[in-house]
This record gives C-alpha cells, structure tokens and sequence, in this order.
C-alpha cells in the first residue's frame, strides 16, 4: 500500500524450536512432518536453486546471485527461464538447458540486461560475476 517492494523467501523456513502452546490448534500428524533443516539436506525452492546447490556442493555469494537472476527473469518475461511439468523435471531443466535469452522473450529488454542476467544464470558459478555489485555494474 505504501508503494514500497518487498521481497521474502520462505522457500527454506523452518519451524522454531520453541515450546508448543498446548492451547493452539494443531494435527496430530504435525510431529511427522520433518520442519528442521539437517546435514546433507538439500534446501530451497528448486525453480530458484543453482546447481552447485541441486548437486549439494559448495555454496556462495554466486549461488545467490543466481537465485535472484531466475527471480529478474521471471519478473522481466513472467515466466521462469525453465519449463517443467514437476519439480524433478525442473531440477533436470536447470542442470541441463540452457534458458531461452531474455530479449527473445521480451523485445523491450536492452541486450546488456539480457546478457547479464544470462550470465548470472551460468550453471557453473565461476562464469557468473564475482559480486553482486559487478553484476549491477553490468546492469548499469
């Protein structure tokens, strides 16, 4: 309402460990449910997961930056830059194609933003920028 942008990702929220309230509502099959993160648990929301993070190798500040490249092609084209009919075709789509350039989607988009959200969407993180703020540069 006050015109500014937020953005949130719960894609890897977890439940606090915090004592249960015995007067909320709750199912009996909640204790069932796995909420915590463990060891060698992959987390994310897999439509935005680099795949250094799919493969559960190391991550960094590329990883991220990753993330929010899906995230400025989806806003830009309003579509993800991969289609899939689930999540495990969406994880083979990102190991594996390459997305379609941002200026064949949208005409309107400049070929440097187009280029520089296409490197930022690198599958090796080594040929995405070292920084966020080389990669605003770029976008600059």
């Amino acid at each position: 309402g006050d015109g500014s942008i937020k953005v949130l990702d719960f894609g890897i929220a977890c439940r606090a460990r915090a004592p249960v309230d015995p007067s909320a509502v709750t199912l009996d099959s909640a204790a069932a449910v796995p909420t915590d993160t463990g060891e060698a648990v992959v987390a994310g929301t897999p439509a935005y997961m680099a795949p250094e993070q799919i493969r559960s190798g190391g991550i960094d500040g590329r990883t991220d930056q990753f993330a929010w490249a899906v995230m400025a092609y989806e806003v830009l084209s309003g579509a993800l830059p991969w289609e899939a009919q689930d999540q495990v075709g969406m994880i083979a789509s990102i190991m594996i194609d390459d997305p379609p350039p941002l200026s064949s989607i949208v005409p309107g988009v400049s070929p440097a933003v187009s280029a520089a959200i296409a490197r930022a969407l690198s599958k090796a993180p080594e040929a995405r920028f070292a920084s966020m703020d080389e990669l605003v540069e770029a976008l600059d």
